[in-house]
C-alpha cells in the first residue's frame, strides 16, 4: 500500500464533513435576534416565527425547542390574554427591572 493510498482512506482531518450543528443553539441565537429587533415582551407563538420562519405547521418539538431556547436569554412572566392556548409571555433577562406588570 503506498502513501497515497493510505492519505485517501482517512476520515479525519480536512476531508471529513462538518457535523450539523445543535438546533438549541440555532433557536438561541434567533431568539436573541428577535428580543434585539422587536423588543420585548415576547409571547411564544411570536419567537416561533424567529426561529422556525419557514415552518408553517409546528410540530411539538418545535416549540420545546424554542421554549427551551427562549429559557438561555428570558424569563417567563406569565401567560397571553389574547392568542390561541395562551402562550408564554418572555422577557429578556437584561429587563427584568424594567418591567411593570399589567
Amino acid at each position: 500500500m503506498s502513501m497515497v493510498e493510505a492519505r485517501s482512506r482517512s476520515t479525519k482531518g480536512p476531508y471529513r464533513p462538518k457535523r450539523p450543528e445543535n438546533p438549541i443553539r440555532r433557536a438561541q441565537r434567533q431568539v436573541l435576534r428577535a428580543f434585539t429587533a422587536l423588543g420585548s415582551p415576547l409571547s411564544t407563538s411570536q419567537l416561533m416565527e424567529w426561529v422556525y420562519p419557514r415552518v408553517k405547521c409546528p410540530d411539538s418539538w418545535h416549540y420545546r425547542v424554542t421554549r427551551t431556547a427562549a429559557l438561555r436569554w428570558a424569563q417567563r412572566i406569565g401567560r397571553s390574554d389574547k392568542g390561541s392556548g395562551t402562550p408564554i409571555m418572555w422577557l429578556p433577562k437584561d429587563k427584568i427591572g424594567d418591567h411593570e406588570p399589567e
